[in-house]
């Protein structure tokens, strides 16, 4: 947690005014001047941070995962599972081509095993020990084994303080900052249980676990940047209904700086993004839009742009000249007094989804005419849903789907320790705007606070009356809030978190390079996977 001081505000508003010209029409490049300047803001989806001719999209958003390597798989054969008589899996090959996509690979679950086992019973725990280590006995009992204690200490010898549980999930949500593949299409990965496995039943017919692979030819959904897309999102149009906003001096909606709260307090829920969007910005979001977001024309940093009535616009047709991002593409307005329905109205998505981790029973089902199959109670947490003679569902629990909190990145309902990091950037964005809007006030300089302002006021207001009535700037605010926030992080990354993963992170070296593109390769996200998961 940081306190801004006026001469940090001066510079960001700069940078803010940089974003804001481009955003406008102007040359980003001729905007900054040189492209090593660390100057302008960072749009929402990653793109421009390098302005070289043709590089506009490194470290962008929705661009492939390269390959450092050809890829090469084998079947090594060592792994089968057994649906039934006559249904055994055998193929091992990754790279086997359809219709075996399949695969059975008992391996990942075994590694996971090996990492977080600390008992005598694993071989690589035993590995481990050496001088403070220790063995626990358990006086010989087979069911609890010898237990070995492998101190806690820092990579620097102890100068810095030890690992600990909260940095585990803040590896977590940093590790879901660099990438997010799509899944599906591409078959499944069934990892049969091995018998000295916790959650083996001897005798049982489900002893293996399920995932689904990556599709086949993926590309990476978040930006790769240290830019706090968890938070913020990786797309315009999330960012848009993750804001907050309230109705201006003409009764349209304008932002007020912060991210949308929850209506019991903190991250908000899927239930407070419709509410807002239907009530205020005149948008029918349903559960069929979770897992693809509706396009609204914005701009690269996440500001709507209104319509004639001052409304978000989705982007509903190409128009006449079949081209997509043209002048003439099909807009429909939001209408608080009529909320449009993206789905309805066949809205452009992105690609990108409100939640990409959902509760088994909170997943939505739509019956045979497309419409959605919400259980008939009111209450979150049904177990009893019908289904077919197949086991599949034929309703969900709409009221558990509301409870989900909605982050930057979809995948922030995994586990409660992840939520809390989550909570923690969200929390701070919003101090962080309203230490902005105090330090306006309190710094004694009309011009200063109007820079802030939407409407201009002719004196610097004295009383809780006058400042209660001042039209903030929120788009401003916004930007401002993110900017600290996100510099921040990269704090705690840097010189908390990744130089204790390896010391070895140069602390002054600062060699900037505009020849570096930093994509993450297909090698890369498979190591971030099986250091990140627990299978």
């Amino acid at each position: 947690m940081v306190n801004i001081v006026k001469h940090d505000l001066q510079f960001i508003l700069q940078q803010i005014k940089i974003a804001e010209a481009h955003a406008a029409g102007g040359d980003l490049a001729s905007l900054v001047g040189d492209p090593l300047l660390p100057y302008g803001l960072r749009t929402v989806d990653g793109s421009y941070n390098n302005l070289i001719p043709g590089r506009e999209d490194w470290g962008a958003a929705d661009q492939p995962f390269k390959e450092l390597l050809t890829p090469a798989y084998r079947n090594e054969g060592d792994d089968s599972i057994a649906f039934g008589p006559g249904s055994v899996l055998t193929n091992n090959d990754y790279g086997a081509s359809a219709p075996t996509r399949d695969v059975a690979d008992a391996d990942p679950r075994i590694i996971s095993n090996l990492i977080v086992d600390q008992t005598a019973a694993n071989p690589a725990a035993l590995a481990a020990m050496s001088g403070d280590a220790f063995r626990i006995d358990h006086d010989g009992n087979p069911d609890t084994p010898d237990l070995v204690f492998l101190p806690n200490v820092s990579p620097d010898e102890g100068l810095s303080s030890p690992f600990n549980g909260w940095m585990t999930l803040f590896g977590q949500f940093f590790d879901h900052g660099l990438d997010l593949v799509t899944k599906g299409g591409n078959g499944t990965v069934y990892i049969p249980l091995q018998p000295d496995d916790p959650l083996y039943v001897p005798g049982g017919h489900t002893n293996f676990m399920v995932l689904t692979r990556a599709s086949e030819d993926p590309v990476n959904r978040t930006t790769p940047w240290i830019d706090q897309n968890q938070t913020y999102g990786s797309h315009a149009s999330k960012q848009v209904f993750m804001r907050e906003y309230i109705l201006g001096p003409e009764g349209k909606p304008i932002a007020t700086g912060n991210l949308l709260e929850g209506s019991k307090g903190g991250l908000a829920t899927w239930a407070d993004i419709k509410e807002q969007a239907r009530e205020v910005l005149g948008i029918e979001l349903t559960d069929l839009d979770i897992g693809n977001i509706p396009l609204i024309v914005a701009d690269a940093y996440g500001n709507f742009i209104p319509g004639a009535n001052g409304y978000p616009q989705l982007v509903t047709g190409l128009g006449p000249d079949n081209l997509f991002g043209t002048a003439d593409d099909v807009l429909t307005e939001g209408n608080p007094s009529s909320p449009v329905d993206p789905s309805a109205l066949g809205a452009f998505r992105t690609g990108h989804a409100f939640l990409d981790d959902i509760a088994h029973n909170a997943v939505p089902v739509t019956k045979g005419d497309g419409t959605l199959a919400a259980d008939a109670d009111s209450e979150a947490g049904n177990a009893g849903l019908p289904t077919d003679l197949f086991g599949n569902k034929l309703a969900y629990d709409n009221e558990l789907l509301d409870a989900h909190y909605i982050t930057g990145d979809g995948r922030g309902n995994e586990n409660i320790g992840l939520t809390a990091v989550h909570h923690v950037f969200h929390s701070e964005h919003n101090r962080l705007v309203e230490e902005t809007k105090k330090l306006a006030l309190e710094s004694g300089d009309l011009d200063f606070l109007n820079e802030w302002l939407l409407v201009d006021v002719a004196t610097i207001p004295e009383t809780e009356a006058d400042r209660a009535a001042l039209v903030w700037d929120g788009e401003r605010l916004f930007q401002a809030g993110r900017f600290v926030n996100e510099m921040e992080y990269q704090h705690l990354v840097f010189e908390e978190f990744a130089r204790k993963m390896q010391p070895d992170i140069d602390a002054f070296v600062f060699e900037p390079s505009v020849d570096i593109d930093p994509a993450i390769t297909a090698e890369s996200r498979m190591s971030s996977i099986a250091s990140g998961t627990r299978c």
